[in-house]
Formats: structure tokens, C-alpha cells, sequence
């Protein structure tokens, strides 16, 4: 994959207010996290993208060029399984509203769940149209919304930049959501791109690609983003590490969005968890599977390395420590949704108590599933 000069993204020049733990300086202390999983399986292998007899059965195929290779609607797909604009947009705004009404502060769609808008006049104005659409109902919420509304391929000229470059930027963007108590000054919709492609599906990537990681520092938390196989690259964690001593920069929630088939992002998810001392979130949209999971589910989240989950409910939430727990959990329409409640400064007074232990043992006890 060939990468062009980076350029600096919000979080190179933006302030991190927030110097002290959570408990000292947000107004918002508790938070819902809403975990959305549509169990999709509609995209075609990379290998057998212009086989039609493989490819009608699936809504996206891939599109490769000489230096990349992404997702596209398929135009021989079965009329069953065929992509359907207004079903997609009416689904996604459908599944944020039911979230909002279970209260979540935070939500979370998987990669590629954000519409495949042409990028004609008539596609821009339907973007804009259905952002608007979403925009409107986080604001109508009783508090605060983060929402990521799912990424997608983005196949676009380069203009506006001094380059030798003479080849399309080919990006997967993750589309943010941000109600009008969040952004402040800036846009009410934010971007994150991917930073390392999913190679072994087939994914090829061009583009601009910032030099560090964006923090979103709102009034319920600090937030970071990486869009699933960026939790394999080892210089992804290792920053997550070396922020995770300095609460300027430490993500309280880390929010992995994905369409993945291997169990290894599971096991990459709870090493960034700990590596980084926070909170990952990972909603995994692809039903199918190469390999057992193990002690792990599509939609699933952890604590300093810890899975959240009826076997450390005792640890997670017990006598001594009340940091997260689940709260719900609603199916309907083929979309399943967790809402996991989080209480920032529970998890503040966490992380101090297992500065004081060595984790390896106790991070190897989880890998094993076993709670003494």
C-alpha cells in the first residue's frame, strides 16, 4: 500500500482540556454505550469478486485497481439480497433511534454499516439529507450523543494538495455523529480514516493518512476510534500505550467498529484494552465466522484487558468496584443491541487499583476464562 506524506490531523493541534481524572471534571459521569450489530454477511470474497455465480449472492463486491481495492455496490446481485438504499438508511436511523430510547450516551455501528452514497450530485444531497436526518434525532435525545454511524469506502480525486501523487484516494472513513452539546465549535460530523488495510480480505488503501490518533475530548468522556484491522497494527497499540499514563491524552473508551470473520480480533481488542487502560469496544457486524470465538461474542467490550461479562460481573461491578455493567439487550428487524451503563470515575478509581498489581497473570487468567 502506498501512503502519501501525512497530514496533520484535528488532534495534532487541538487542546485536550481535560488534565485531571473524570471524576474532578465532567458534568457527565455516567454514560450508556450502545452496541449495534446488524449480523451481516453481504460481501463477497475478495477472490471471487467477478465470479457471478459466487458474487449474486452477496449486496457489495470488490472493485480493484491497479493500487486498491474496495468495496462497491454489486450491480448482478440477486433482487433477494440487492442493496436497497432506502431499506439500508431506513434500517440505520431505525437502530439509532431505538438506541437513543434506551438512553445511550455513546453508539456504535460496525464498519461499512454507513450508506454507500454515489458520489454524483444526487448521492451528495441523500448523504446530506440522511446526516441531517441522523443529526436530528441525537439532538433530540435527554443528553449528550456520540454516535459513529458506520464507515465506509470512499474512492475520490485528489485536489487541493501539492503532491506527485496522480492516482484516487481511496479511504475508508468512519462517519461520527456529534449532537450540538458535543461539537461545540466544530462540525456536528467528524471523520476517521483507516489507518491499516485488511490485506488477507483483500482491502488495498490509498491516501492521506494523519500522524497520530484523534481524541475526541467531549463532556462524557474522551473517545478514540479505530476501525477494525487498525487494532492489529502494533504502532496503533503501542501509541495507545504510551498515551495511557497521561490523562490529557488516555481514551476513557476506545470504539472499534468492524466487519471481521477471525477471532483474532477479539483477542488484538483486549490487548489494546489493556495495553491502554481503557475501555474497547468492539461491534463486529459479520455474523459468519472462520473460527471459534472462544469466550467472546460479535459484540463485545472490555475493561483494562478484563471481557465484561457474567463470569467478572463480581469484579466488574461487585462489592468494591461498580464500573460498567450491561443494561439491556433488544433484537428486532435482524438487529441486535447491548447498552452497557459506564460510570467514568468507577473506572478511574479501577485503573489506579491495577497500577498496583502486575496484569500479565491476570490478563492470561481471562484469555483462559477463568475467575477464582
Amino acid at each position: 500500500m502506498r501512503r502519501l506524506a501525512p497530514a496533520r490531523t484535528d488532534s495534532s493541534t487541538v487542546r485536550h482540556e481535560r488534565t485531571k481524572p473524570a471524576k474532578d471534571q465532567l458534568p457527565h459521569t455516567v454514560i450508556r454505550l450502545a452496541l449495534v450489530n446488524r449480523g451481516r454477511n453481504d460481501v463477497c470474497s475478495s477472490t471471487l469478486a467477478n465470479d457471478s455465480s459466487h458474487n449474486r449472492d452477496f449486496a457489495f463486491r470488490w472493485q480493484k485497481t491497479e493500487i486498491s481495492n474496495t468495496l462497491e455496490i454489486n450491480p448482478f446481485s440477486r433482487s433477494e439480497v440487492a442493496y436497497s438504499p432506502e431499506a439500508w438508511t431506513g434500517e440505520i436511523l431505525s437502530a439509532l433511534s431505538r438506541s437513543i430510547h434506551q438512553g445511550a450516551n455513546v453508539i456504535c455501528f460496525g464498519e461499512f454499516d454507513y450508506p454507500p452514497f454515489p458520489d454524483t450530485d444526487e448521492g451528495r444531497a441523500n448523504e446530506k439529507a440522511f446526516e441531517a436526518e441522523a443529526l436530528k434525532r441525537i439532538n433530540g435525545a435527554d443528553a449528550p450523543v456520540f454516535a459513529i454511524l458506520g464507515s465506509h469506502h470512499r474512492v475520490s480525486k485528489l485536489s487541493g494538495r501539492n503532491s506527485d501523487w496522480t492516482g484516487p484516494l481511496a479511504q475508508n472513513v468512519a462517519k461520527i455523529a456529534l449532537s450540538d452539546a458535543l461539537k461545540g465549535t466544530g462540525k456536528a460530523i467528524r471523520e476517521v480514516l483507516k489507518r491499516t488495510p485488511a490485506s488477507k480480505a483483500g482491502e488495498l488503501l490509498t491516501g492521506i493518512h494523519g500522524i497520530d490518533m484523534e481524541v475526541f475530548d467531549t463532556i462524557i468522556g474522551k473517545f478514540g476510534v479505530v476501525i477494525c484491522s487498525d487494532a492489529y497494527d502494533p504502532s496503533i497499540v503501542l501509541e495507545y500505550f504510551a498515551h495511557s499514563g497521561h490523562v490529557e491524552y488516555k481514551r476513557d473508551v476506545i470504539l472499534v467498529p468492524s466487519y471481521n470473520k477471525s477471532a483474532k480480533l477479539s483477542h488484538m481488542c483486549q490487548a489494546l484494552s489493556l495495553m491502554a487502560r481503557s475501555v474497547v469496544v468492539m461491534v463486529d457486524v459479520c455474523r459468519e465466522h472462520s473460527q471459534a470465538l472462544g469466550p467472546f461474542e460479535k459484540s463485545s467490550v472490555w475493561v483494562c484487558g478484563i471481557p465484561v461479562g457474567s463470569a467478572t460481573e463480581a469484579v466488574l461491578y461487585g462489592d468494591k468496584h461498580k464500573v460498567c455493567r450491561w443494561i439491556a439487550e433488544e433484537e428486532g428487524d435482524g438487529v441486535t443491541i447491548r447498552v452497557l451503563e459506564l460510570t467514568l470515575p468507577a473506572l478511574d478509581n479501577f485503573i489506579d487499583h491495577m497500577d498496583t498489581v502486575d496484569p500479565l497473570p491476570l490478563f492470561a487468567s481471562v484469555l483462559g476464562a477463568k475467575w477464582g
